[in-house]
């Protein structure tokens, strides 16, 4: 029953209520925002922000292990494809042979640790730079059941390179 009269009657300029309330208001309210702000709001956007930050560094470094990875990769293909012109022009020693069993071993190696590359990008990768991969991987899967000297140019592969390197330093460019 007092509240009711208390706001009802004015305020007296002088009254200690009213000193408060005009003295204190705006810096308590100033307070109680801030306040709000640097404990829920401010959280939340240095979290979201940090997140962000995170899988964006990742992405690079997916994006610069693929380049290591695709530059191995076409390294293995090139030994494959000198030592199958070599054998060409005449039966290779058993040493040559040992060679060629190893550039074979670390060519698939290689393929694999790209698709495995490949496959995780695609959570980090834009759309676009997905499907240059993926349309890769299948012109690459067809490549993989040729024999050696029915292989393409060595120059094909580095052209799907530059391609899916062009298209990931532009998801970087972008802060994809």
């Amino acid at each position: 029953m007092l509240l009711p009269l208390i706001l009802d009657a004015p305020l007296d300029p002088d009254s200690p209520l009213s000193l408060m309330i005009r003295h204190w208001g705006p810096p308590l309210i100033s307070i109680l925002v801030g306040g709000l702000f640097a404990s829920v709001l401010f959280p939340r956007w240095q979290e979201s922000w940090t997140r962000t930050r995170a899988r964006s560094q990742h992405g690079l470094e997916m994006t610069e292990n693929l380049a290591s990875s695709f530059s191995a990769y076409l390294t293995a293909w090139r030994r494959l494809i000198d030592i199958a012109g070599l054998q060409q022009e005449r039966p290779l020693t058993e040493e040559e042979k040992a060679r060629l069993l190893g550039f074979v071993a670390d060519r698939n190696a290689a393929r694999n640790t790209l698709l495995d590359l490949c496959a995780r990008g695609q959570l980090y990768f834009s759309d676009a730079a997905c499907d240059t991969i993926t349309e890769f991987l299948d012109w690459d899967r067809k490549q993989a059941a040729k024999r050696l000297d029915d292989l393409p140019d060595l120059e094909e592969w580095r052209v799907w390179q530059k391609k899916i390197m062009r298209q990931l330093k532009a998801d970087a460019r972008s802060g994809r």
